[in-house]
């Protein structure tokens, strides 16, 4: 199962195209969409009690509808929705994830980190971050691979040459390549 947060100010929608490919390689994909808006309308991630049950009910349902129970879970997302599912995949909660795909998504929580790390590590928690050469947040996605690998993670860090705050083109390839690695 791949479960993949969206951005924030977009929607499950218009994120479906990135992470659709994993269907390719054998995963279920479950997108869960925030319920949770901000001032414009759209989805965001700004609610924490509020993505844990949005989350958590889009698993259940893929869970059940798929017969999935016992499969490994990969939790994703890209942006706000990145860095959502990586609180969640340090957590082991509303799923205990096996592997964790962030897009574009540093984690700025570093005392997360510390107390979260040694579980998520003993539960074989494994990632992959990709950024770009130009993105904003390049520097906190940086910062948590080597907060990751210093807690014994193994964690993928790519940055992708000329990309800014965005999927790269070629990031189906590159999903499908990473996923085997990541269950």
């Amino acid at each position: 199962l791949l479960v993949a947060l969206h951005m924030y100010g977009t929607n499950a929608e218009r994120s479906a195209p990135f992470w659709r490919p994993a269907a390719g390689a054998g995963f279920v994909v479950c997108l869960p969409e925030s319920t949770t808006v901000q001032a414009d309308g759209l989805p965001c991630w700004d609610d924490d009690t509020a993505a844990d049950r949005d989350v958590a009910l889009g698993i259940e349902e893929a869970l059940r509808t798929h017969e999935l129970a016992g499969r490994p879970v990969v939790i994703a997302g890209a942006s706000q929705g990145g860095v959502r599912a990586a609180e969640m995949a340090l957590r082991g909660r509303p799923v205990a994830a096996g592997g964790y795909i962030g897009v574009v998504a540093g984690l700025a929580d570093p005392d997360l980190i510390e107390g979260s790390a040694a579980s998520a590590s003993g539960r074989g928690l494994r990632a992959w971050l990709l950024t770009g050469e130009g993105d904003a947040a390049r520097q906190a996605v940086e910062t948590f691979h080597a907060q990751l690998t210093g807690h014994g993670i193994p964690c993928r860090l790519d940055v992708v040459k000329g990309l800014g705050h965005t999927f790269p083109r070629d990031f189906e390839d590159r999903l499908r390549a990473v996923l085997p690695s990541l269950v």
